[in-house]
């Protein structure tokens, strides 16, 4: 009896074929991406020579690196609060004691300034008197920076004028006595010296210098004589001399 021919086993079935990724179920590719991410960040990160991105600008290393960044600048202000570097409050000005500011000086009563303004013009006269002419300018000069709105002031300019005349200045003597003679029109002495100083600087006024001579005769005759002048008003020794040359003249 012929023995029945055994069948050959079946071949192993193929192994199934893994589809790429794009063929997944949407639900398996969802599944393996958080499977990689989560793998990423566990990951230890790349050395600084083969990153891509600055460690400060990492969003795993922005942390710590801004916690060191807080230690560091913590750690200078206790340095420098220690240092003698440390900028001190400005010290506050102790609050000294209420003090009343000084009175105001009240300006003197005019009778005491007139006072005062003859004492100087005494005080330049005498000066005159004993030859020391540069004393005699600063007190007429006092008075007419001190007391100029004063009438006495007239008188201190008249003697300034006289002693411009004494140390050589005609012009200027002129000048003070022709101003002068009209402030104090009528005082017999302003236009006694004019008329002595317009003959002797200026001979061609001497038809000027006789009227104004005649001027001062009408309200003071004593005028006529020199040594009353020198005496009694005080003149310089050259407006006296002047003086003398033109009463020479009658």
């Amino acid at each position: 009896m012929l023995r029945a021919r055994a069948k050959p086993p079946p071949p192993p079935p193929p192994p199934p074929s893994i589809p790429p990724p794009s063929q997944f179920h949407p639900h398996l590719r969802l599944a393996l991406a958080s499977l990689v991410a989560a793998a990423l960040a566990v990951a230890p990160p790349p050395p600084p020579s083969l990153a891509h991105v600055p460690l400060d600008s990492s969003p795993l290393f922005a942390a710590p690196q801004a916690a060191l960044r807080r230690r560091q600048q913590e750690d200078l202000v206790r340095l420098f609060e220690g240092s003698p570097l440390q900028q001190q409050k400005p010290r506050q000005p102790s609050p000294s004691p209420s003090r009343r500011p000084p009175p105001a000086r009240q300006p003197l009563p005019t009778a005491e300034r007139a006072n005062a303004a003859l004492a100087a013009l005494r005080a330049a006269e005498a000066a005159v008197d004993a030859g020391d002419f540069g004393l005699a300018e600063r007190e007429y000069g006092r008075v007419v920076d001190s007391y100029g709105d004063l009438a006495l002031s007239e008188y201190a300019r008249f003697g300034q004028a006289l002693l411009f005349y004494q140390r050589g200045d005609s012009a200027r003597a002129l000048a003070g006595l022709e101003d002068e003679a009209r402030a104090l029109t009528g005082r017999a002495e302003a236009h006694a010296a004019l008329a002595a100083l317009l003959w002797t600087e200026r001979p061609q006024q001497l038809s000027r210098a006789e009227l104004e001579f005649e001027v001062a005769g009408e309200f003071d005759a004593r005028y006529a004589d020199a040594d009353w002048v020198a005496r009694e008003r005080h003149w310089p020794p050259r407006a006296v001399a002047a003086l003398r040359r033109f009463l020479a003249l009658g």
